[in-house]
Protein backbone atom coordinates (compact mmCIF):
# COMPACT_ATOMS: atom_id res chain seq x y z
CA UNK A 1 0.00 0.00 0.00
CA UNK A 2 1.39 3.77 -1.12
CA UNK A 3 0.51 6.46 0.98
CA UNK A 4 1.03 10.24 0.31
CA UNK A 5 3.31 12.11 2.28
CA UNK A 6 2.97 16.15 2.49
CA UNK A 7 6.66 17.92 3.18
CA UNK A 8 5.59 21.03 4.72
CA UNK A 9 8.13 23.63 3.31
CA UNK A 10 8.64 27.29 3.48
CA UNK A 11 7.83 27.91 0.10
CA UNK A 12 4.53 28.56 -1.92
CA UNK A 13 3.86 24.90 -2.99
CA UNK A 14 4.39 22.03 -1.22
CA UNK A 15 6.47 18.53 -2.25
CA UNK A 16 3.98 15.14 -2.42
CA UNK A 17 6.12 11.76 -2.65
CA UNK A 18 4.79 8.29 -2.13
CA UNK A 19 6.18 6.17 0.16
CA UNK A 20 5.38 2.23 0.74
CA UNK A 21 4.56 2.34 4.13
CA UNK A 22 1.73 3.74 6.32
CA UNK A 23 1.71 5.44 9.35
CA UNK A 24 -1.38 4.75 10.20
CA UNK A 25 -3.31 1.61 11.96
CA UNK A 26 -6.96 0.72 12.63
CA UNK A 27 -8.09 3.70 11.13
CA UNK A 28 -11.91 3.54 12.02
CA UNK A 29 -15.37 5.30 12.83
CA UNK A 30 -17.14 4.74 16.04
CA UNK A 31 -20.03 5.76 18.09
CA UNK A 32 -21.65 6.58 14.51
CA UNK A 33 -24.78 9.13 15.56
CA UNK A 34 -27.11 11.51 13.14
CA UNK A 35 -25.06 13.76 12.90
CA UNK A 36 -21.39 12.88 13.43
CA UNK A 37 -18.95 10.32 14.58
CA UNK A 38 -15.48 9.71 16.06
CA UNK A 39 -12.71 8.62 14.11
CA UNK A 40 -10.27 7.07 16.30
CA UNK A 41 -6.88 5.24 14.51
CA UNK A 42 -3.07 5.12 15.77
CA UNK A 43 0.21 5.93 14.30
CA UNK A 44 3.04 4.02 14.13
CA UNK A 45 5.34 7.28 15.42
CA UNK A 46 4.18 9.95 17.47
CA UNK A 47 2.23 12.69 15.05
CA UNK A 48 -0.08 15.67 16.29
CA UNK A 49 -3.60 14.85 14.31
CA UNK A 50 -6.64 15.99 12.97
CA UNK A 51 -9.23 14.84 10.07
CA UNK A 52 -10.59 16.42 7.06
CA UNK A 53 -14.12 15.37 5.96
CA UNK A 54 -17.20 16.16 4.58
CA UNK A 55 -19.95 14.77 2.58
CA UNK A 56 -17.95 15.26 -1.17
CA UNK A 57 -15.63 12.91 -1.54
CA UNK A 58 -13.56 15.24 -3.63
CA UNK A 59 -13.90 17.98 -1.46
CA UNK A 60 -13.44 17.66 2.46
CA UNK A 61 -14.17 20.82 3.09
CA UNK A 62 -14.40 20.34 7.09
CA UNK A 63 -11.34 19.69 10.17
CA UNK A 64 -11.67 18.61 13.48
CA UNK A 65 -8.86 17.70 15.88
CA UNK A 66 -8.62 15.83 18.96
CA UNK A 67 -10.27 17.84 21.39
CA UNK A 68 -7.89 16.17 24.26
CA UNK A 69 -4.51 16.80 22.20
CA UNK A 70 -2.19 19.08 24.51
CA UNK A 71 -1.49 22.37 22.79
CA UNK A 72 1.98 22.35 24.39
CA UNK A 73 2.81 18.77 23.58
CA UNK A 74 0.48 17.78 20.40
CA UNK A 75 2.12 14.31 19.53
CA UNK A 76 0.71 11.18 20.56
CA UNK A 77 0.47 7.71 18.97
CA UNK A 78 -3.52 7.58 19.69
CA UNK A 79 -6.08 9.77 18.23
CA UNK A 80 -9.41 10.45 18.64
CA UNK A 81 -11.66 13.18 16.20
CA UNK A 82 -14.99 14.02 16.85
CA UNK A 83 -16.50 14.95 13.69
CA UNK A 84 -19.80 16.62 13.91
CA UNK A 85 -22.41 19.18 12.35
CA UNK A 86 -23.58 16.40 9.50
CA UNK A 87 -26.95 15.78 8.16
CA UNK A 88 -28.77 12.80 9.56
CA UNK A 89 -28.69 9.71 7.18
CA UNK A 90 -25.98 11.28 4.80
CA UNK A 91 -22.73 9.23 3.64
CA UNK A 92 -19.54 11.61 4.76
CA UNK A 93 -16.52 10.63 3.84
CA UNK A 94 -12.91 11.40 5.95
CA UNK A 95 -9.12 10.75 6.11
CA UNK A 96 -6.51 11.11 8.71
CA UNK A 97 -4.09 13.75 8.17
CA UNK A 98 -1.01 13.82 10.79
CA UNK A 99 2.02 15.69 11.39
CA UNK A 100 5.50 14.54 12.76
CA UNK A 101 7.49 16.64 15.12
CA UNK A 102 9.76 17.21 11.59
CA UNK A 103 6.86 19.15 9.97
CA UNK A 104 6.30 16.06 7.78
CA UNK A 105 2.80 15.57 6.76
CA UNK A 106 0.96 12.43 6.42
CA UNK A 107 -2.46 11.50 4.86
CA UNK A 108 -4.63 8.57 5.26
CA UNK A 109 -6.67 7.01 2.16
CA UNK A 110 -10.16 8.31 2.38
CA UNK A 111 -12.99 6.44 4.35
CA UNK A 112 -16.50 6.41 4.47
CA UNK A 113 -19.41 5.84 6.63
CA UNK A 114 -23.15 7.03 6.89
CA UNK A 115 -24.91 8.93 9.37
CA UNK A 116 -26.93 7.50 11.43
CA UNK A 117 -31.23 8.57 11.81
CA UNK A 118 -32.69 11.03 13.78
CA UNK A 119 -33.95 10.05 16.84
CA UNK A 120 -37.49 11.05 17.79
CA UNK A 121 -37.80 13.03 19.89
CA UNK A 122 -41.63 12.99 20.43
CA UNK A 123 -43.98 11.43 22.62
CA UNK A 124 -43.97 7.69 22.76
CA UNK A 125 -47.51 6.19 20.22
CA UNK A 126 -49.07 3.15 22.03
CA UNK A 127 -50.14 1.18 18.91
CA UNK A 128 -52.59 -1.04 20.94
CA UNK A 129 -54.98 1.87 21.50
CA UNK A 130 -58.01 2.10 19.26
CA UNK A 131 -57.40 5.58 18.22
CA UNK A 132 -53.57 4.20 17.06
CA UNK A 133 -54.93 1.56 14.92
CA UNK A 134 -55.27 -0.90 17.31
CA UNK A 135 -58.53 -3.47 17.40
CA UNK A 136 -60.08 -6.31 19.75
CA UNK A 137 -59.32 -9.63 18.83
CA UNK A 138 -61.20 -11.24 21.06
CA UNK A 139 -62.88 -11.22 24.42
CA UNK A 140 -62.09 -13.84 27.04
CA UNK A 141 -64.72 -12.68 29.97
CA UNK A 142 -66.21 -9.35 30.91
CA UNK A 143 -65.40 -7.30 34.20
CA UNK A 144 -68.71 -4.89 35.57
Amino acid sequence: MKMRVLLMTERATDTVRETPTSIFQNLRFEEIGPNGAVFRFTTTIETSCEAEFGVDQGALDRRATDPDMDPNDPYSITHEVPLGGLPPETLAYARARAEDRMGVVYVSDVMSFTTGAEANTGEPTNIARLTSGGSIAEVSSNFG
